[in-house]
């Protein structure tokens, strides 16, 4: 489990909310991994990546509709 950071983490490290990472992540904009031994959603570099985009485009205004337009273009991936 190298380079997955915990919920609580990211959370505290982007000064975003826990409730606002699970609906990014039921919106479909980032993916959490988790195991069968281990039930805490957990965010390895992939996501770290794309939640940084997506702090910066809600910054920007967009909406989250809008991010997943964008996010859906080809050529897009984090």
């Amino acid at each position: 489990m190298d380079n997955l950071f915990k919920i609580k983490d990211v959370s505290d490290k982007y000064d975003i909310t826990a409730r606002t990472l699970r609906y990014y992540e039921d919106m479909g904009l980032i993916t959490s991994v988790r195991n069968d031994d281990y039930s805490y959603r957990l965010y390895d570099e992939s996501a770290i990546k794309r939640i940084k985009q997506i702090i910066i485009l809600r910054k920007l205004n967009i909406s989250v509709k809008d991010i997943q337009h964008v996010f859906s273009t080809p050529g897009s991936e984090a």
